[in-house]
């Protein structure tokens, strides 16, 4: 569902008020971290923006290790505890990880993990992450990993060593470095913390 501008706003404003209550920060010291002026901060916490910049947006996505996406259209507070549930409504994974192909990975954004967990065959993963998903590559969509191979991919996260995975605004997939800096239309669908070879 496409967001109307001030969904977005209000959906940021939210965002900032879960950053600064979890994180034990003050409105300073926020500010001091995000690299956004107080007033700014205040403005959009006071609801008396119609606007907010792309790069304001950007430094609070920094903020949390997310993307501006998720900033944009999300309510972290819901995400963060939801991934904390051991459910089917949850995005832990205690033992284990969904596979899917390219195709089921693009139909799968808007699942939970506990949801493909129960329709989509499994693989072990002995982590203490959440929000993880398999990807068994059945086509030569990218250079960098091989037919048949199976990554482990952190779902709408991103770091400063690990390839990412991103949907294209052609509705394909395509992998990049971590420093990779995404084009209009593109979203991040994770990185890749672990590849198997020949998983097939």
């Amino acid at each position: 569902m496409k967001l109307s501008k001030q969904e977005k706003i209000d959906n940021i404003k939210n965002n900032i008020s879960y950053a600064i209550k979890s994180r034990n920060e003050s409105k300073k010291s926020f500010s001091e971290r995000t690299g956004i002026t107080r007033t700014t901060i205040y403005n959009i916490l006071d609801g008396k923006v119609d606007r907010i910049q792309t790069q304001t947006v950007e430094k609070i996505a920094n903020f949390f290790g997310t993307t501006c996406q998720v900033i944009e259209g999300s309510n972290l507070e819901a995400i963060e505890y939801r991934n904390q549930l051991i459910s089917p409504d949850g995005n832990k994974n205690p033992l284990c990880i969904p596979i899917v192909n390219e195709k089921e990975l693009i139909a799968s954004l808007d699942k939970y993990i506990g949801e493909l967990i129960v329709v989509h065959p499994t693989t072990y993963y002995f982590s203490d992450e959440s929000n993880m998903i398999g990807l068994n590559i059945t086509t030569p969509f990218t250079h960098r990993y091989q037919v048949g191979s199976l990554l482990v991919v952190e779902r709408f996260k991103r770091n400063d060593i690990d390839d990412l995975v991103i949907l294209t605004s052609r509705n394909s997939l395509k992998i990049e470095s971590e420093n990779y800096v995404l084009k209009d239309g593109e979203i991040l669908i994770g990185c890749v913390r672990e590849e198997r070879l020949h998983a097939e």
